[in-house]
């Protein structure tokens, strides 16, 4: 009788996992385990805000297993599977190596200082991937080049989602551009935008003065009176003209950001979030860029339950 378990139909494929065997993500690809993030609606004790993300997390610092549960906001910039389905997280030497071939949902990002992380999906499972710059020379040579927390990265992360919503906007018919959503219509959003983009300067400037910025004191209101008064102040019903505008704050903006040392990005000033975190200057680009992540993805949704697509 030959013996042909060496025949290719009797090799088990490589794809395929044995029961007593590690996965290949920690075996071929050297990842490491970090914790699993479990979305919830129930806050925990000794939660943390995430301004940026608009998000509370907790756990993770005294679960012996990483376990880490993850409330959220309304208005957070986050994908819908991240704020939906349970994510494991790995941590790894080279972020962007690891992201080769995969199918990112969150790009690349620092959520505190000497972190970069992003959100790829497999198979409807979202999985974290870390990097720490502890003395990893791929992190140090990411640092110099200015990708943790640079003016320029985090501009052009601000960069992209005004661009993504500019386009957005400039896709829509008038009537869509006056049609109300859920209280507001997307002209409206862009007076709001408009508004915030300028008021990102005060606050900014505030920061590095060591002074609380004056839309704290709107926090309690969830800021309707600042939004109020920004979609009476810019009144325009016509879309060129509020793009136009929202065009000039963010250019004003971004000039007022390129004129600051890189290290003024996250430099503590003294100033404390309302979260309890301390304010600084990164956070609030970041902040800003959910704010019109979230705004483009929720005229989109908008949109697709009307059954009107965006235009090119």
């Amino acid at each position: 009788m030959v013996d042909d378990s060496s025949s290719p139909r009797k090799t088990k494929p490589a794809e395929y996992r044995g029961d007593d065997e590690p996965p290949a993500a920690t075996a071929r690809l050297g990842w490491r385990y970090h914790h699993i993030g479990i979305p919830t609606e129930v806050p925990h004790p000794g939660e943390k805000y995430i301004p940026q993300y608009k998000m509370y997390v907790s756990g993770f610092s005294s679960s012996p297993y990483g376990i880490e549960w993850m409330r959220f906001e309304a208005g957070c910039p986050l994908h819908e599977i991240i704020r939906s389905v349970p994510h494991i997280a790995f941590e790894v030497d080279d972020l962007d190596a690891a992201l080769e071939g995969q199918e990112v949902i969150s790009p690349p990002g620092s959520p505190s200082d000497g972190v970069r992380a992003a959100m790829i999906v497999h198979n409807g499972a979202p999985v974290e991937l870390i990097a720490f710059r502890r003395n990893n020379p791929e992190m140090e040579r990411s640092e110099s080049k200015g990708v943790i927390m640079s003016s320029q990265t985090t501009s052009l992360s601000l960069g992209d989602a005004y661009q993504d919503f500019a386009k957005l906007i400039l896709s829509l018919p008038d009537e869509q551009f006056l049609a109300p959503m859920n209280g507001w219509t997307p002209r409206d959003v862009v007076a709001h935008l408009i508004g915030w983009n300028g008021l990102m300067i005060e606050a900014s400037q505030s920061i590095l003065a060591g002074r609380p910025p004056s839309y704290y004191a709107d926090t309690k209101n969830d800021y309707s009176h600042i939004n109020a008064g920004f979609t009476k102040k810019y009144a325009s019903p016509s879309k060129q003209e509020l793009l136009a505008e929202l065009k000039s704050s963010m250019e004003k903006f971004e000039a007022f950001i390129s004129t600051l040392p890189k290290k003024e990005l996250t430099a503590e000033h003294g100033v404390v979030h309302y979260s309890g975190l301390p304010a600084t200057v990164g956070k609030i680009m970041n902040s800003l860029a959910g704010d019109y992540q979230y705004h483009t993805r929720q005229i989109s949704e908008w949109l697709i339950k009307k059954g009107n697509l965006p235009q090119g």
